[in-house]
């Protein structure tokens, strides 16, 4: 007489090890926003005014134009690329929008015009990156110097106004129901963005190509052309970027957006995106966000001398580096 012994799955390790590797990669998630927490009830006890709406609505105003360059940003960061550009695309994008509308041309056309020269700047740089191979360090940086030299070029150096009765003033100076314009359209922008990156093939591409690029290409997926999308979406996000600041200073200007895109990749980085690629977030590349403008603001308040700004703004680099490190060291440790 034989008896038949059912045992159950061992399912408890095998759920142990999916809690860890939940934890261990939103780590730097929890960190930001436990930063973020730390920061603002600081901030709420020494400053007077901190935690007024007004101000609160000055903060996001005034993160809007670097959270829509981040969020692309964080896309060519997650897929292993790096965009040195955003800043000069800025400066650009709001001279040029500028000249067209003090040439006569209509504003709507203008404003065309703007975000399809932002999308072929991305375009021409993510050729070089996806089809000749071209380091996107060197690609973008390469980048840096033209675009804003094109823009030097074209308005001599000078600000160009741009008329206060035009539409567009509305994106940088114009609210709804007491709510900045540019704060909504960054909004929009981060549900997009968040959407594209992680409910879309497309957004899982992005990471798989920062992870394992050789592993997506032998799959039949075409690199290079999701590498080509990635960069055309950051040169579009900081032609918009351009023209919320052009539109706040009502003036297009080649010294617009100057270290412009390190605080972009600070942000990204702080938000726990790899710098090396496979791993992003766009829920911690806004909380980054919130955490730089919360700094500056409260920093600015506290009537603390700017100098000092550009040396939390270093620290906070080398910190969000030195935590990056650390979490792609023990993601490693988690999937082995």
């Amino acid at each position: 007489m034989t008896i038949d012994v059912q045992t159950r799955p061992e399912s408890g390790p095998d759920m142990r090890s999916r809690v860890r590797m939940a934890v261990g990669l939103n780590v730097a998630l929890y960190a930001v926003l436990l930063f973020l927490v730390a920061l603002i009830i600081l901030f709420a006890v020494t400053t007077p005014g901190f935690m007024t709406g007004n101000n609160w609505l000055n903060i996001l105003e005034q993160t809007a134009p670097r959270l829509a360059a981040a969020l692309a940003v964080t896309f060519v960061m997650t897929s292993g690329g790096i965009d040195l550009s955003t800043g000069s695309n800025v400066a650009l994008s709001g001279s040029i929008l500028a000249l067209l509308i003090a040439d006569g041309v209509g504003v709507t056309t203008a404003v065309v015009a703007v975000l399809v020269i932002g999308a072929a700047i991305g375009a021409f740089q993510g050729w070089f990156v996806a089809y000749r191979g071209v380091f996107a360090f060197i690609v973008t940086l390469a980048g840096f110097y033209g675009l804003r030299g094109v823009a030097l070029v074209l308005t001599d150096g000078y600000s160009v106004a741009i008329p206060t009765d035009a539409w567009i003033m509305t994106l940088g100076r114009g609210s709804v129901l007491g709510i900045p314009m540019a704060v909504l359209v960054v909004a929009v922008m981060t549900v997009f963005s968040w959407y594209l990156f992680t409910r879309t093939t497309f957004g899982r591409y992005v990471v798989a190509v920062g992870s394992n690029k050789e592993s997506l290409r032998r799959s039949g997926v075409d690199i290079k052309r999701v590498l080509l999308k990635v960069y055309i979406f950051s040169g579009v996000c900081s032609a918009i970027a351009g023209l919320m600041l052009a539109s706040r200073l009502a003036s297009g200007s080649s010294n617009t957006g100057m270290f412009f895109e390190l605080e972009v990749i600070t942000v990204v980085v702080l938000g726990g995106t790899a710098l090396f690629g496979g791993r992003g977030s766009i829920v911690g590349t806004v909380i980054g966000a919130l955490v730089f403008g919360v700094i500056l603001n409260g920093m600015v308040l506290m009537g603390v001398s700017a100098f000092w700004v550009q040396v939390v703004q270093g620290a906070i680099l080398l910190a969000a580096v030195t935590a990056n490190a650390w979490l792609d060291s023990r993601h490693s440790i988690l999937r082995a």
